[in-house]
């Protein structure tokens, strides 16, 4: 290479910088101690929502097992239907 000759810069420069920012951005992240599961009260619309969006999921079945165990997995599935049926009466008393 001639003394003339430039190094042009590499143009995944400044990507990989921006990832490995955010990679250190989310460790640090992850790091900080989570809210324990269940230590902030949710009402019970938020509650439903999380549930519907769960239902049809055997992953997050799993998980919930997993975590809970079986009977806590089941007394939480026996309220949440209860809230359904509540909502779902309430929609059809609305018509």
């Amino acid at each position: 290479m001639s003394s003339t000759t430039r190094l042009r810069p590499n143009p995944l420069t400044g990507a990989v910088e921006y990832s490995a920012r955010r990679l250190v951005e989310i460790a640090e992240e992850l790091s900080r101690p989570m809210e324990p599961l269940g230590s902030r009260r949710i009402g019970p619309q938020k509650q439903l929502e999380r549930y519907e969006q769960m239902r049809d999921d055997p992953a997050a079945w799993g998980r919930l097992l997993q975590d809970r165990g079986a009977v806590e997995t089941l007394a939480y599935v026996q309220e949440m239907e209860k809230l359904r049926v509540g909502r779902d009466a309430q929609g059809l008393a609305e018509q």
